[in-house]
């Protein structure tokens, strides 16, 4: 049976999602934005041209994602709204998601529970870049058209190790922070205008 364009594998978009992670052989490098496809030649990654003064300026990757999110808003009569609306119209037939990688730190495996026991008690929780003990991940995340959100993770020097959460199908979801929201919220922007519910 031949596959259609478009069709959405959650295994097969988590195994593009690792192998970009894997072929990754240099660090610090600059944050990465691009469309997750699935076709008949099979699902991968395009990454879609970003300033990299725009990475700089907005301090973390999320602000960045947050900008793309809020130029989509803008009516088509304005520069950002033109522009974005341009970069809808570039997207791929078959998008099946969206994904962001980027380089930061993260609590070294084993401190986690540390970290939420402080929290819970009041207590701060340091920034990651500052704790001792934190190593250098590089991290992809992304989410599909169903809500599933994706989570790809290496340790400078580890192996890679990735993660499908299904519950987002649900409504429910285990990864949280920003990023996953604003792609999410981007994701619905790439919908034709009657599906954004």
């Amino acid at each position: 049976m031949k596959k259609k364009s478009g069709e959405l594998n959650p295994e097969k978009v988590l195994y593009a999602l690792e192998k970009e992670v894997r072929k990754r052989r240099a660090w610090d490098e600059p944050p990465e934005f691009g469309f997750i496809f699935a076709s008949e030649k099979g699902t991968g990654t395009l990454p879609i041209p970003v300033p990299g003064k725009m990475w700089i300026d907005a301090g973390h990757p999320k602000n960045v994602l947050y900008a793309l999110r809020d130029a989509f808003r803008k009516p088509l009569s304005t520069e950002a709204g033109q522009a974005f609306s341009n970069l809808r119209a570039a997207a791929p037939p078959d998008m099946v998601g969206l994904y962001l990688r980027n380089e930061g730190w993260a609590p070294r495996k084993g401190t986690e529970g540390e970290m939420y026991r402080r929290r819970m008690a009041g207590g701060s929780t340091p920034n990651f870049k500052e704790m001792e003990g934190r190593v250098e991940v590089r991290v992809t995340t992304a989410v599909d058209k169903r809500g599933r959100v994706y989570m790809v993770q290496q340790e400078r020097g580890g192996p890679v190790e990735g993660y499908c959460d299904t519950k987002a199908e649900q409504g429910t979801c285990e990864v949280g922070g920003d990023v996953p929201k604003v792609l999410v919220e981007l994701m619905m922007e790439f919908r034709p205008p009657a599906d954004r519910t």
